[in-house]
């Protein structure tokens, strides 16, 4: 009798507990998620720089920054890595319907934002798939037009994986690299979670960003 006494003691103990840490979450829930967010955000003080580097996708918002920072006169260059090919192109193409590239319209976006079409490079070389492999091709061109300082612009919730991945990839190469955050591209940290649309890539970013913390501290 005295057992089953104990072990609902025991039960009730552990029930009140995981009550309070439920509860305790609950209050807290802003300043995690707060926290959360801004952990995915990185935005550097800016600094003239060798080129402007903006990353694949988040179109045109990452394009306009890019646009606003050459104008602004931060680097004489605007460099664009380039994306994958989307399966539209190949559907609509099938059935004779013309797709303009997303990487042709990077560049007249950048053109009709007032960038000089002569300051627009686009690495055609290799078409990215991810953060790292843009950073390892950016990595090749800034070491052979010897650039110190690079401006990487890329969507405010990547900047702080992009940011953790591109100074690994260029450590051991006296490149400096400055995060740009696209102002115009909708990410609040601080209410990220009350949006939907926010709340998903959030989740998503925060995976990616565990992921690479985890597989590429050590390479």
């Amino acid at each position: 009798m005295n057992q089953v006494v104990g072990r609902g003691r025991t039960a009730m103990r552990i029930l009140a507990s995981l009550i309070g840490i439920g509860a305790l979450c609950f209050v807290l829930r802003a300043p995690i998620l707060v926290a959360l967010g801004g952990m995915m955000v990185r935005a550097d003080p800016l600094s003239k720089a060798d080129a402007i580097i903006v990353l694949a996708g988040g179109t045109p918002q990452r394009e306009i920054e890019g646009a606003d920072l050459y104008l602004a006169g931060y680097a004489p260059r605007v460099v664009l890595t380039v994306e994958r090919d989307s399966p539209a192109e190949e559907l609509l193409h099938k059935r004779g319907i013309p797709y303009e590239d997303q990487n042709e319209l990077k560049r007249r976006i950048l053109v009709a934002l007032g960038v000089p079409d002569s300051a627009v490079i686009q690495l055609k070389e290799t078409r990215a798939t991810s953060t790292r492999m843009e950073s390892d091709i950016v990595r090749e061109w800034a070491l052979e037009n010897h650039a110190r300082r690079i401006i990487v612009v890329t969507s405010a919730f990547h900047t702080a994986r992009a940011s953790f991945v591109f100074r690994r990839a260029l450590r051991h190469d006296s490149v400096e690299v400055l995060m740009r955050p696209a102002s115009e591209e909708a990410f609040d940290p601080s209410r990220w979670w009350t949006d939907r649309v926010q709340l998903r890539v959030g989740v998503f970013e925060l995976q990616k960003l565990l992921f690479y913390q985890i597989a590429y501290r050590w390479d």
